[in-house]
């Protein structure tokens, strides 16, 4: 059975630095064949975020 873990990353400001640490965790993951989903919320434009 594949191990499957999702990612989200909350913050949607211009200086975000936690996406370092977000792509970081992912990198270590996929190193260990654990399938990643990574949710970007900047990515949707959702009005509540704006």
């Amino acid at each position: 059975m594949e191990k499957t873990i999702s990612i989200i990353y909350g913050s949607v400001r211009t200086d975000r630095q936690g996406i370092k640490a977000a792509k970081y965790l992912e990198k270590k993951l996929l190193e260990k064949n654990i399938k990643v989903n990574f949710i970007d919320p900047l990515e949707y434009q959702l009005p509540l975020l704006d």
